[in-house]
């Protein structure tokens, strides 16, 4: 009786189509002030890194696609044999001018503790570093991910942070004089 239940058999589930493990990786920003997920609308690229449960990198999947990235159901589809899984996306950060990845990837060799990214810095003189334009948006979120033998389809979704802000600040004297620079 279990031999003719079997997916693997198809005696009974012959109908049923595909019987293999599916898994779609959701995407939503929804850390922000109006906790409302806005990733359609702030974020322009991702990139999605899988690491086993050795920390190394078995799957990576990017996209720049900005009218499926805005759709407002972007998906990731990834297809894994059963084990435990680490992912990691970085949104925002291809094709940008603010950051790059400090590694080169490599499945099967990048650790996930060197996918770690970098600011583009102007050095003046001295050495010293400093940026002179507002950084482009940034974006990171991890989550463990354990794939089943189960045949079927499943979503699972990641939540993403924010690493950017530009924040201004704006000095106006009370008293209607000049506001004096070196104070």
């Amino acid at each position: 009786m279990l031999a003719a239940s079997s997916c693997k058999d198809g005696l009974i589930f012959d109908g049923e189509g595909d019987c293999g493990i599916y898994y779609r990786i959701r995407f939503k920003y929804d850390y922000n002030i109006k906790f409302a997920d806005a990733f359609a609308h702030e974020v322009n690229s991702v990139a999605l890194y899988v690491f086993d449960e050795n920390e190394i990198l078995v799957e990576e999947i990017a996209t720049t696609d900005k009218a499926a990235l805005s759709s407002g159901n972007f998906e990731i589809p990834v297809e894994l044999l059963p084990g435990k899984y680490t992912l990691l996306a970085w949104g925002g950060l291809m094709n940008e001018e603010s950051f790059d990845l400090l590694a080169d990837t490599e499945v099967g060799k990048t650790r996930l503790q060197d996918l770690q990214v970098k600011m583009h810095r102007q050095y003046d003189e001295n050495g010293q570093a400093r940026v002179s334009e507002d950084l482009l948006p940034l974006f990171h979120g991890t989550m463990p991910l354990e794939v089943t033998a189960r045949p079927g389809t499943y979503t699972e979704t990641m939540s993403l942070m924010k690493n950017t802000n530009v924040v201004r600040i704006l000095l106006h004297e009370m008293s209607g004089h000049d506001v004096d620079a070196d104070k």
